[in-house]
């Protein structure tokens, strides 16, 4: 996991690519009936990206979405796109004079306390002691080196017990 961090921004191979498609694909490679996931998406565009970092990125997220779920509740993940709001784009330091795509990931699972949005994506951060939740601390580090790669940024925004949001911002390139 560590490698891949690190070869991450080497590698700028992007052409266009159906963001739809892409994610059709990392939910035919999930087992989502044995965790009996529901994840509604709507229509994403194409963006000029790099297609294999975008698959691990989306996987990623959808799998921290199963793993971090609550008990005896069906994980539910929504994923929807919009043109970013200024508002984001300045929140999170961009060139206010390109046009992002901003996709959204929210799922019904555990939350976390809003004081993390930022360090969950630190290497190695995790909120939840290993015993409860298996993994390397790594994954949203790789979703932020990815989406940094592209000339983008994340965000994240959750509640305990609420669920949590994940925005990805991207040039519409």
């Amino acid at each position: 996991d560590v490698l891949s961090v690190s070869r991450i921004s080497s590698d700028t191979n992007f052409e266009k690519h159906s963001l739809t498609r892409i994610l059709e694909e990392v939910l035919q490679s999930i087992d989502l009936e044995s965790c009996h996931a529901n994840i509604e998406y709507e229509n994403l565009p194409e963006l000029t990206i790099n297609e294999s970092q975008f698959r691990l990125l989306f996987q990623n997220l959808i799998t921290n979405s199963i793993k971090f779920r609550k008990q005896g509740l069906t994980p539910y993940i929504r994923i929807r796109q919009q043109r970013a709001a200024d508002e984001q784009i300045s929140r999170m330091g961009l060139d206010d004079s390109v046009k992002y795509t901003c996709i959204c990931f929210k799922d019904n699972g555990i939350g976390f306390d809003p004081l993390y949005n930022d360090k969950i994506f630190g290497m190695f951060q995790r909120l939840h002691a290993q015993s409860l939740y298996e993994g390397t601390g790594i994954g949203l580090t790789i979703c932020k080196r990815i989406v940094e790669n592209h000339d983008g940024a994340i965000y994240a925004e959750g509640k305990p017990g609420e669920g949590s949001s994940f925005y990805i911002l991207i040039p519409e390139r």
